[in-house]
């Protein structure tokens, strides 16, 4: 999601820009995933991962009831979306037992999507 973001601010600060709700969209929650991803890396490069391993992971879309909140006419089209593309819940719990257990220190500062390190 975070691939969706223009990064185009409409405020003078970070946190100005989330609390804008006038100017809410789908790309705020890219926004936001992207904040995530350079706050890890910024963090990476102030702590050795000789002491400890920081990532950022994305178990992709995964089935948690996300939606239930919607209205009946997003709700519908949610739920088949979510038939396709979701994994059940233990199985995108797997990409944070990755990142957590197996990932090394190559994965130090990076993003990890689907058990691998994307660029």
């Amino acid at each position: 999601m975070h691939s969706l973001s223009n990064c185009t601010f409409t405020s003078e600060t970070v946190l100005g820009h989330f609390d804008d709700r006038k100017a809410y969209n789908m790309k705020r929650y890219g926004d936001s995933k992207l904040a995530v991803n350079a706050f890890a890396r910024k963090l990476a490069t102030s702590v050795s991962s000789k002491y400890v391993i920081i990532n950022n992971v994305c178990p992709g879309m995964v089935a948690t009831g996300f939606d239930k909140g919607l209205p009946v006419y997003l709700r519908i089209p949610m739920n088949m979306v979510r038939k396709i593309r979701a994994r059940p819940v233990d199985e995108g719990a797997w990409t944070l037992v990755y990142a957590t257990l197996v990932a090394g220190p190559e994965s130090h500062g990076k993003f990890i999507n689907h058990n691998k390190i994307d660029p």
